[in-house]
């Protein structure tokens, strides 16, 4: 038959890599259940879990944590009949795969259809071979071309597409049912105008990008952006790379409570009360969820992995992903050279735009700007560091900007640089009180231009409703909670 080839020499290891991941990544069962046919495996015992498995994903839409395959394997043997040495071969293999290494899991994802196309066509010949010195003779020939077809499809999408003829008359109903366009799946931002012109906030697989100078507000906009997705009532996963996780808690926190970082970490006077107002949203069916990866200590695919982990074992469906911030995630660029660097940064935003689409919830994240932009009169695309990349990838791009006299009242500008879906152009004055990290919509704004020019006439305000998810006063806080 020859031999196979290069990447899959090591095909023990490759098929046990694909099993740890089925029992691991949910994502993965979901995008590769048809090259994970437990009759592509050699080793009756991975066989035999692959197709547990897959029969407890198809029933209940989501793969089993660690316990529940256990019992799953249990009574997989129970049921199939199999004596004690059998079982308890099962069972080890089991264990071991729920604590196998998975650091090599992209390269064994990347070579997951070549696995299955490569066992598929070892058995499309096989049996071809059985039939032609069968009796089947010249009528035998269909099946083989067939089983061999079979084969050199695998991985290839069933799907043919949206069509005119069948999707246009049914526009409105796609569109309703499509989560990119729903209502109940846009995450708001809490600056009214943004949410406006969003359509209700970044939808599920979108990607958006903060620009900003460092120390200049990117990651409390990400917090502020994050808090309001929790005053909503839904989950919020943050990933930093520079911040501790108790610091983002902290400002978190600080945000929800609107009670000043400093005095919720050195005041004790206010502890009862600090605990009485953070219980309202610690008792929430939503969560946040903050984990710390050191600086350059992880690739965007290395969140993906990491994304995935968690639902499987939480169970917890993100609603909306916060990166703080791509810059700092490791990237494929092994020199110093600029069209290099420029073409890996990139590459980690469209990662991460992926990641947005795979797990169907949006993303924010920031990027660093030139430091000497941060007083101009207006940030655009061009001021961003490195990639042009990082424009392209995204679905919205936000600008901040401030003067010396800004900065001394606590106000800065967001240009909506690009938006993929609406309206881009606009420019919000805002407030950020970085004492409680909130970013909300300067009352007192007037209408900008997109030359940076200020007009004495306020901005027309829309005459469609909008609720707004800015943070509330500390009476508005009072009164959520029953005080006095």
């Amino acid at each position: 038959m020859g031999s196979m080839p290069s990447s899959l020499s090591n095909l023990g290891a490759t098929q046990k890599t694909l099993v740890a991941l089925a029992l691991r990544e949910p994502k993965f069962v979901e995008q590769y259940r048809e090259v994970l046919n437990p009759a592509y495996f050699d080793d009756p015992t991975l066989s035999h879990i692959m197709r547990a498995v897959l029969n407890y994903s198809a029933k209940y839409l989501k793969i089993p944590d660690a316990d529940t395959s256990r019992a799953l394997m249990q009574t997989y043997c129970s049921e199939n009949r199999f004596d004690i040495d059998s079982s308890r071969s099962l069972l080890v293999t089991l264990d071991v795969l729920l604590e196998t290494d998975l650091t090599n899991q992209q390269f064994v994802v990347d070579e997951a259809v070549k696995f299955a196309q490569y066992q598929g066509m070892k058995m499309a010949i096989l049996e071809g071979a059985q039939l032609l010195n069968g009796d089947g003779g010249p009528d035998s020939f269909p099946k083989i071309l067939k089983r061999v077809q079979d084969a050199l499809s695998i991985g290839i999408s069933r799907d043919y597409g949206l069509t005119l003829r069948e999707g246009g008359p049914m526009l409105t109903d796609i569109l309703a049912a499509d989560a990119m366009f729903s209502d109940g799946r846009r995450v708001k931002t809490g600056l009214p105008r943004l949410d406006e012109v969003m359509n209700g906030g970044p939808g599920p697989g979108e990607l958006g990008v903060v620009m900003a100078p460092s120390g200049k507000g990117k990651s409390m906009a990400l917090v502020s952006f994050g808090a309001a997705a929790i005053r909503q009532g839904f989950n919020v996963i943050y990933y930093t790379l520079e911040l501790s996780a108790p610091d983002v808690l902290l400002r978190f926190c600080s945000n929800l409570t609107h009670i000043p970082m400093n005095d919720i970490s050195r005041n004790n006077d206010i502890s009862t009360e600090y605990r009485r107002r953070i219980e309202a949203f610690a008792q929430q069916s939503n969560n946040l969820y903050i984990k710390k990866f050191p600086t350059r200590g992880i690739t965007a695919a290395g969140l993906r992995s990491h994304l995935s982990y968690l639902i499987s074992q939480t169970g917890v469906q993100p609603n909306l992903v916060l990166v703080d911030y791509a810059d700092l995630l490791s990237s494929r660029a092994r020199s110093f050279n600029s069209a290099e660097v420029s073409a890996a940064t990139g590459e980690l935003y469209e990662e991460l735009r992926g990641m947005a689409e795979e797990f169907q919830t949006p993303i924010w994240t920031a990027s660093q700007v030139r430091k000497e932009s941060w007083n101009d009169s207006l940030i655009d695309t061009a001021d961003v560091a490195s990639s042009v990349g990082k424009i392209n990838a995204a679905d919205a791009v936000l600008t901040m900007s401030q003067t010396d006299q800004e900065r001394a009242a606590n106000k800065l500008r967001v240009y909506i640089a690009k938006l993929r879906r609406g309206q881009d152009g606009d420019i919000i004055n805002c407030l950020l009180e970085k004492s409680m990290s909130v970013l909300r919509t300067d009352p007192d704004s007037l209408n900008v231009s997109t030359t940076g020019e200020v007009s004495s006439t306020p901005r027309p305000q829309s005459t469609r409703p909008t609720i707004s998810s800015a943070p509330p006063s500390l009476g508005d806080v009072e009164r959520l909670l029953g005080g006095s």
